[in-house]
């Protein structure tokens, strides 16, 4: 049934299912980094940059904000150079 409903949402709007999932990827008390790291790279070389702005008019934050908040150290910097397309 997840399955279903994810293609669902999906199907109606790719950058804003991509937006959630990042969000779900870094919402609550820790990071799930494998989730996190796999999203952005996925979408690197597709759609990253209209994801990166759906996600700040969901959430009101962009999202490198929302990185340097849930990261650290090199890891951090690699997924924020990734986002800003670097």
């Amino acid at each position: 049934m997840e399955l279903l409903l994810a293609l669902a949402q999906c199907a109606q709007n790719k950058t804003t299912f991509f937006a959630n999932l990042l969000y779900n990827s870094m919402k609550g008390v820790g990071t799930r980094d494998r989730d996190l790291i796999r999203l952005i790279v996925s979408r690197s070389e597709i759609d990253l940059a209209l994801v990166r702005e759906e996600f700040g008019r969901l959430y009101k934050k962009s999202l490198t904000r929302w990185i340097e908040g849930e990261c650290s150290g090199a890891y951090r910097d690699s997924l924020i150079a990734i986002v800003n397309g670097n």
